[in-house]
């Protein structure tokens, strides 16, 4: 229970901080955005083709399937990038402590002794450029397969949740409540930075979040075929 309650307090600012900063990137990148809604697109006619198959019949539901966390177990790879990218660029949680239970012997002869507290400073491991290739630019597919050359030659300098027996147990809640989110804002909108707005910075606090994400939002008006379609029709004519 107490790991539970963990998970669910802990994880609610730092979830809102990763689903507000990949909204601030895809709006900041249109291609990426692009891809990710075509990805959640055809997520959800494969998710309608599957249950059209079970019920025997049309779905009349329209619009209205929803995807959910058991619907992104892999399903949503370039989205998943996304998130990982996010996370990597704007890592919510910038460092963790770590108490030494046993000397720490680092390269050129240096010791640190048992029982000091170390500070790991995720964030700019993650941001190195001497670790990363191009660490400045946002690109989501270095983290899909082939794609390794956009990748550090140790793997290990990317933790954002830690790592060991004392990584972080809410990784994949968090994960799964980004994609959900940003899944069904990319499926229902399409959106960009609002003219105007300052330009967004990442607060230096407990929890590494931006100051603001301001966006406009454009509802998407998608031509479904069958029954969906005269109702779509019916509902653009009403609004």
């Amino acid at each position: 229970m107490p790991q539970v309650m963990n998970t669910l307090a802990a994880g609610t600012d730092t979830s809102s901080s990763v689903i507000a900063t990949m909204l601030h990137l895809l709006a900041q990148h249109p291609e990426a955005q692009a891809q990710a809604r075509a990805e959640v697109d055809a997520l959800v006619a494969s998710r309608r083709t599957q249950q059209q198959q079970q019920e025997g019949g049309d779905l009349s539901t329209g619009d209205a399937l929803q995807l959910g966390p058991e619907d992104m177990r892999g399903a949503l790879p370039y989205l998943s990038g996304v998130f990982t990218e996010a996370i990597r660029m704007h890592a919510p949680v910038p460092g963790i402590n770590r108490q030494l239970d046993r000397d720490l012997h680092l390269a050129g002869g240096v010791t640190v002794p048992r029982g000091q507290v170390v500070y790991c400073p995720l964030k700019a491991f993650s941001n190195d450029a001497s670790l990363w290739p191009q660490a400045g630019s946002f690109l989501p597919e270095r983290h899909l397969p082939g794609h390794e050359h956009l990748l550090p030659a140790d793997r290990a300098v990317f933790m954002p949740f830690g790592g060991g027996a004392r990584m972080c147990p809410g990784q994949r809640l968090a994960q799964l409540q980004a994609l959900v989110v940003v899944a069904r804002v990319l499926r229902a909108f399409e959106f960009a930075p609002a003219p105007g707005a300052p330009p967004t910075r990442w607060i230096k606090a407990l929890v590494h979040a931006p100051d603001h994400v301001t966006l406009t939002f454009e509802r998407r008006r998608r031509m479904m075929s069958g029954p969906d379609e005269k109702q779509q029709q019916q509902q653009q004519q009403q609004e």
